[in-house]
C-alpha cells in the first residue's frame, strides 16, 4: 500500500550531531530531544488489533484492581448520567401520554434490553463506563418478541474481526469512511448486522477513526507505575516491620 502520508524528506543537517531546525520549537529535532514516534499520519491506521487488545487488557486489569482509576470512571458516570426524552408538542396530552409509554417499556429491563439486565438508565451509564474503559460499545437496535423495539448491547472486545471479508476492526467502511456492517462475535455466535442498524458509542468520535479509544489510554502506564511503586512501599515496610519484630 502507498503511504500517501509519509514524513516529509528534510535536506540533511549541516553539522555532525543531524540538528534539524524550523520555526517551530515542537518541530526541532536535536539529539537531546528527539522527533516524537508516532507510526503513521493516517488516522485509519493509527490503530491496530494489537493496540485495541493491549489497550482493552491495560485499561480491564486497571479498572479491576485500582481503586483510584475506579472512583475516577465512576466519578464520570455519575456525572454524566442518563437523559430522558421529553415530548415538547403543542399537544400536551400526547407529551403526557407518549412519556408515560417510554418509561413503562424502557423502565423495564426485560423488555428494553435482549438480555433483560439493563433498563434505559443502566444502560447509559453501561455504555458511558464501556466507553472510558474500552473506547467504545455498540447497541443494536432489534425487536422484542412481543414486536416492541429493544436493544442488544455489545462491549468493544465483542466488534471484532481483522481482515475477514473486509472488516477492519469489526468494521466494514465505504471510502468516506462510513461504516455500513459490523462482525459481532461472542461465546455462541459470529453475526454481522448493518450500520444503521446499530448506534457506536464511541470515545472522542473522530470521522477517520471509526473505533473509540479507551478514555484511559494516557495514564495506563502511570498508573501502573504508581500501583508498582505503592506495593513496593508496603513491601518494604512490612519487611522493615518483619525484621524488627524478629530482633
Amino acid at each position: 500500500k502507498r503511504d500517501h502520508h509519509r514524513k516529509p524528506k528534510r535536506p540533511a543537517a549541516s553539522t555532525p550531531s543531524a540538528t534539524m531546525f524550523s520555526g517551530y520549537d515542537a518541530a526541532t529535532w536535536t539529539p537531546a530531544r528527539p522527533l516524537p514516534f508516532w507510526p503513521t499520519l493516517e488516522t485509519r491506521q493509527e490503530v491496530d488489533s494489537f493496540d485495541c487488545w493491549a489497550l482493552w487488557t491495560g485499561a480491564r486489569a486497571l479498572y479491576a484492581n485500582s481503586s483510584d482509576i475506579r472512583m475516577v470512571v465512576k466519578t464520570i458516570v455519575d456525572l454524566v448520567g442518563y437523559l430522558t426524552p421529553m415530548p415538547a408538542t403543542k399537544d400536551h396530552e400526547w407529551n403526557t401520554l407518549a412519556a408515560e409509554a417510554f418509561r413503562r417499556r424502557a423502565g423495564k429491563s426485560a423488555l428494553f434490553d435482549a438480555s433483560g439486565r439493563l433498563d434505559w438508565q443502566d444502560a447509559s451509564r453501561w455504555l458511558v463506563r464501556r466507553a472510558i474503559i474500552d473506547g467504545d460499545a455498540l447497541a443494536v437496535l432489534s425487536k422484542a418478541p412481543d414486536g416492541g423495539a429493544q436493544f442488544r448491547f455489545y462491549p468493544a472486545n465483542q466488534i471484532w474481526g481483522d481482515g475477514e471479508g473486509g472488516f477492519q476492526l469489526g468494521c466494514k467502511v465505504d471510502r468516506a469512511g462510513r461504516i455500513l456492517e459490523y462482525r459481532l462475535i461472542n461465546a455462541e455466535d459470529v453475526r454481522t448486522v448493518q450500520g444503521f442498524q446499530a448506534v457506536l458509542f464511541q470515545m472522542e468520535p473522530d470521522s477517520g477513526r471509526f473505533r473509540g479509544i479507551s478514555g484511559l489510554v494516557s495514564a495506563i502506564n502511570d498508573a501502573v507505575d504508581l500501583k508498582d511503586f505503592d506495593n513496593l512501599t508496603k513491601a518494604s515496610a512490612k519487611l522493615a516491620a518483619l525484621r524488627h519484630y524478629r530482633n
